[in-house]
């Protein structure tokens, strides 16, 4: 067939003008009758068209003119034909034309199975009908499963979501009759019996849901939606104390859940049980992650503390342990060191059996804003020596004394360790042999070196992430996923979650779309399961993006589940495990004595090594009087968790403010709440009166902010003031998306040079200090030249664009990850 005639049909299909298509191909068909794909293009017009007789009565006509083995040739080549058709229409999404085509081809050949074809058909609609659902249309969502099932009406997770629908649409009779359907096709699915006990339920047969509720709760220990519909079947009969308990059992598989920690509460009030309601409450608090959650539970918990008698029964000892590291935890996060360490001290005297567990919590206890130097370097030597001890007192002759060592890995990390400033990539090599030499012995089918697979030209080289943080810290590394080259690599991304409920949002829903492989790890499964798991994909390489952040990883990252492992600057401290082999870095942000900070292989990636992506910054709709900042006022911008401003930094401010009354600092709560706010202005007020000034007429302090009004805040301001001994991170690819000037000082560590590399990247080094005299020199001309202000104002924005979306670093770690794999081979 000629090209320009084959593209003229193709333009009438695209625009659906069947009735032109028609008058066309019979035209061709009169001309040259020969032209066998005529007909098969003329069927098809008619079929979309919706005259299925004229279709069928087009091919039978020629097929009934062909000789036995001309007409079973044609119907191979009419098949081939319309299965190509719906490949096109899947492709664009057609897919009510794609259905039509396939049904039609059976009608042709009643033999007739393509299952790749019709899975991939099957899996369209499912997504059609998912959205449609999801979006509460849920006639439209019925009709598109009803429409999957014709197709496969053994399609089980389909009569699943019908019953759903019908559910929704109040007809609880053929939703009771679909879920039994998907029971019958996967008995062991146990959300089809939490959907049956919900119907059931709403049909006022409750005793029935009940029943069904507990089947699910069978099959599934972790359906915790099962463990709450069955405790509201319980209140509907009146019987709390069933209904508690439950939730209680709940507890167990769901350990951080808000919601149940509320129903206990309510429950438990409802009662008259108001201590124990308060410890849930207390609990629901702390959980919740809101700004000064800890605190505010913190009340709760001394409540309740307060009414412990030192007796521990064996069967509440888990519950009571429990109880004092979520105590000591909230005196840690409110500052308050030295409470957090009594309780700890008294722990240890009532819980023998988790000895080494509370001896690391104790270990690591450190302030989250320090009083003065003094108090740093006492809390640095305090960390060392009691390091050293427990590495001495660890022993795992016993099975108790192994669950001890294993539970203490998920009680802390060194977090705050590194932000005091100081080199301790020796600590944290010292507390890594210490846990990779303790898991050879407690864990050794994980800790044997794993041989590196050997590379074909066919195969692509397998990259794993492993995060609990992709929603946050994922922003700086998204884009290797996004811009690697899916020839070569094969993604796999394993997502830790708090709860296997939990759903994809956000950021997520992106590393998902860039993944090969993705797979949601609920954070409280066997970690022999995940380790399984991750080994059974044979990865080349796993990489830790963020490691060093949550406890969940001081299990995984000292053992060897790749033949190569990494982790990089999202969180940027060397991991000291003596099998995380490299280092990911940036060449802009490192020292020139980089290495000496690292106890793996330090690789510095081209520029920032991240593609940070654009920012999309928000409508302006507020005003400066919007965050009580004044008009007449040169803002600096001083928005770091304050934990990273260390006492010996305080008398920046005052020594810029010094220099005019029109300057003022603006600071945000940190996540920790005003309580650690309180104690941040406690050193300001000492810094400021050293100068003979009132710190309250130069610094405002914000309550935590929402991630647009933090934007907008940083459009309102004049000047971006960078900390000095950590520098921002995410926080400065924003002030540059705002074009905020931004002044900063190159520390020793790359952890305190991000801004630095990032100003270095878009060509605006005018506002970086050598040492500090002169980063106050730069703050206070910024503030009073306001030509020059201007003048940097307009090279960010000139430049800015250069942050974003760097494909050099992406070549860099292409190149690095292929390098790699090779020498191991090799």
């Amino acid at each position: 067939m000629n090209n320009e005639i084959l593209k003229q049909i193709k333009n009438y299909l695209d625009q659906e003008k069947y009735e032109e298509a028609a008058i066309f191909l019979e035209e061709k068909i009169e001309n040259f009758p020969e032209m066998i794909t005529y007909y098969w293009y003329l069927g098809l017009v008619y079929l979309l068209q919706g005259e299925e007789e004229n279709s069928q009565l087009v091919w039978m006509s020629l097929l009934l003119q062909a000789i036995i083995e001309e007409a079973e040739q044609w119907q191979e080549q009419l098949i081939d034909f319309l299965e190509k058709q719906i490949v096109n229409y899947l492709a664009s999404d057609q897919l009510a034309n794609a259905k039509l085509i396939y049904q039609t081809i059976q009608c042709i050949q009643t033999t007739y199975q393509n299952n790749e074809l019709k899975n991939n058909l099957i899996d369209k609609l499912v997504v059609l009908a998912t959205g449609l659902s999801r979006s509460k249309n849920y006639q439209e969502a019925k009709d598109v499963y009803l429409e999957i099932l014709d197709l496969n009406p053994n399609h089980a997770i389909s009569w699943h979501s019908l019953a759903l629908n019908y559910y929704y649409l109040g007809n609880y009779q053929e939703a009771e009759k679909c879920i039994l359907n998907a029971i019958r096709l996967d008995s062991d699915f146990a959300t089809n019996y939490a959907v049956l006990g919900l119907i059931l339920e709403t049909q006022k047969k409750t005793i029935d849901a009940i029943n069904v509720y507990q089947k699910a709760i069978e099959k599934d220990l972790n359906l915790i939606s099962a463990y709450h519909n069955l405790a509201e079947a319980y209140l509907t009969l009146s019987q709390t104390e069933e209904a508690i308990n439950i939730y209680k059992k709940a507890l167990k598989y769901s350990p951080r859940n808000t919601s149940i920690f509320d129903k206990l509460f309510n429950l438990l009030q409802s009662e008259g049980k108001i201590t124990e309601a308060n410890l849930y409450r207390g609990y629901s608090i702390y959980y919740s992650g809101e700004s000064g959650s800890l605190y505010t539970a913190l009340g709760y918990f001394q409540g309740y503390y307060s009414t412990l008698s030192d007796e521990v029964y064996p069967n509440e000892v888990n519950q009571k342990f429990t109880f004092y590291t979520v105590l000591a935890n909230s005196y840690l996060m409110s500052n308050k060191t030295e409470s957090a360490i009594k309780i700890l001290d008294k722990a240890s005297i009532l819980f023998p059996k988790f000895h080494l567990s509370l001896k690391r919590l104790s270990q690591s206890a450190l302030p989250i804003l320090y009083q003065d130097s003094a108090e740093v370097e006492f809390y640095h030597q305090r960390f060392q020596q009691l390091l050293t001890e427990l590495i001495q007192e660890t022993k795992i002759n016993t099975p108790e004394e192994k669950d001890d060592f294993l539970r203490s890995l998920g009680v802390i990390t060194n977090f705050y360790l590194s932000y005091q400033s100081k080199n301790d990539v020796a600590i944290h090599q010292q507390y890594g042999d210490y846990v990779h030499n303790i898991l050879k012995k407690a864990r050794p089918q994980w800790c044997q070196p794993r041989q590196p697979h050997s590379l074909t030209e066919q195969r692509k080289i397998r990259v794993g992430y492993i995060s609990y943080r992709l929603e946050g810290l994922g922003l700086l590394y998204v884009g290797w996923l996004k811009y690697c080259d899916k020839n070569n690599f094969e993604i796999y991304v394993y997502n830790i979650v708090d709860s296997p409920e939990d759903e994809l949002s956000g950021l997520k829903i992106n590393f998902k779309l860039y993944s090969d492989k993705f797979y949601s790890i609920p954070r409280n499964i066997n970690w022999d399961d995940a380790c399984k798991k991750i080994t059974d994909d044979q990865l080349d390489i796993l990489i830790f993006p963020d490691l060093g952040l949550d406890p969940i990883f001081n299990f995984l990252a000292y053992l060897r589940l790749a033949p190569i492992q990494c982790n990089s600057w999202a969180h940027p401290v060397t991991s000291g495990s003596p099998t995380i082999d490299y280092f990911l870095s940036s060449d802009l942000m490192e020292p020139v004595n980089g290495d000496e900070h690292y106890s793996e292989t330090l690789i510095r990636l081209p520029n920032l090594a991240f593609p940070l992506a654009p920012v999309d910054l928000p409508e302006l709709d507020k005003k400066r009087s919007d965050f009580n900042l004044g008009d007449d006022r040169v803002i600096y911008a001083c928005c770091q968790s304050l934990f990273k401003y260390l006492p010996q930094h305080d008398y920046i401010f005052p020594a810029i403010a010094q220099h005019c009354l029109s300057f003022q600092f603006v600071f945000v709560d940190p996540q920790h709440g005003e309580i650690v706010t309180q104690d941040f202005k406690k050193r300001l007020d000492k810094a400021f009166a050293e100068l003979d000034l009132d710190y309250q007429q130069y610094c405002i302090f914000l309550p935590r902010l929402t991630g647009s009004d933090f934007l907008k805040l940083h459009q309102l301001v004049d000047i971006f003031l960078d900390g000095l001994s950590w520098s921002g991170g995410i926080t400065t690819r924003q002030a540059i998306a705002c074009g905020l000037p931004i002044v900063t000082c190159p520390g020793e560590f790359m952890r305190s040079r991000h801004s630095y590399g990032m100003l270095k990247m878009i060509d605006v080094t005018e506002t970086i200090a050598q040492n500090p005299e002169e980063y106050i020199e730069i703050a206070v001309r910024l503030g009073t030249d306001n030509c020059w202000r201007q003048q940097i104002r307009d090279l960010m924005e000139k430049n800015k664009y250069k942050l974003f979306d760097d494909q050099e670093c992406i070549k860099g770690l292409e190149q690095f990850l292929y390098n790699a794999v090779i020498s191991r081979v090799v």
